[in-house]
């Protein structure tokens, strides 16, 4: 696995926060329902917590210390889903919103190495991986407990220079809380080739992904409707869990695969930002690193091939 440098041009501002929206009532497959159709309410966006399963304990004392030099070309060796030496198959990160390094060994791995102009909303670090049964991702950063609307947003081209997927220009979801922010209306400008097939956000820390989530999980824009009416990736199918400065989640081979086939080799390329609530502005921050004067311009991605 490995990420490779994209040179792109162009300027983007950097901004804040406001708004919200109302959240739609989702069917089984994720898909929006009308009012005649509604079903079981979606969980209230007003309790931070509601998502969280009881049972899992979340490290809220885990702190990251803004004064640590973050390499931002920091990359792991690939080591797959076996371990060589022994020839035996090595466990997987727990989805548990605590980032340990010994458990995401063999990932790739980006750092931002400036401080957030957005106090209180941070990118730190992103690591990634595909094993045999899916992409694990972690996000070690966070969300201003005060902003709810903002959030942190990571989008995925998995076959990156093949055309399925949505352009970020022609996203217009603003039905539900992280469509509304994965959905740029001031769109960012991102590498030849890059076309987003899925993504993840959350605007909740503390939190583990329950159902149809509105606040944190998947988007598929492949099987979605238009692009006005994202697929929701339940959290039963790709289970996602933040603690108070990281969040940590699984994508199965069933779910980034489907419908492609045996498109092998390829590339899956990724980013990740902070945007406000209908995604028109970014801070400074970017993974992988990038200009962190123009945010909004994506001009390196982080790649993991196979």
């Amino acid at each position: 696995m490995q990420w490779r440098w994209f040179a792109v041009w162009a300027i983007a501002g950097l901004g804040c926060v406001s708004g919200a929206s109302e959240l739609p009532e989702r069917d089984d497959a994720g898909r929006r329902r009308d009012a005649s159709s509604a079903g079981d309410a979606q969980p209230s966006d007003d309790d931070a917590g509601s998502g969280v399963d009881a049972g899992t304990e979340l490290d809220a004392a885990t702190e990251l210390d803004a004064a640590t030099e973050l390499d931002a070309s920091e990359t792991r060796p690939d080591a797959g889903s076996h371990d060589d030496d022994a020839g035996a198959v090595t466990a997987p990160p727990v989805i548990d919103g605590v980032v340990g390094d010994d458990e995401w060994a063999g990932a790739s791995s980006v750092a931002s190495t400036v401080a957030t102009v957005w106090a209180g909303n941070e990118l730190r670090r992103m690591r990634a991986m595909l094993r045999d049964d899916g992409l694990y991702l972690a996000i070690e950063g966070r969300i201003d407990a005060n902003a709810p609307t903002n959030a942190i947003t990571v989008y995925v081209d998995r076959a990156l220079g093949t055309t399925e997927g949505l352009a970020l220009t022609a996203m217009s979801d603003t039905d539900g809380a992280i469509d509304d922010a994965l959905s740029p209306s001031s769109a960012y400008v991102v590498p030849s080739g890059f076309v987003a097939d899925l993504a993840w956000a959350t605007n909740a820390m503390s939190r583990t992904a329950s159902g149809s989530d509105a606040r944190t999980g998947w988007r598929d824009f492949v099987r979605a409707s238009s692009p006005s009416d994202f697929f929701w990736i339940t959290a039963n199918d790709a289970p996602t869990t933040c603690g108070a400065d990281a969040c940590e989640t699984f994508l199965p081979r069933a779910v980034l695969d489907a419908g492609m086939g045996a498109a092998r080799p390829r590339t899956v390329a990724l980013f990740a930002r902070i945007a406000n609530h209908d995604g028109a502005q970014s801070p400074n921050q970017t993974l992988p690193m990038d200009d962190p004067s123009a945010p909004r311009t994506v001009s390196v991605l982080l790649e993991l091939e196979e």
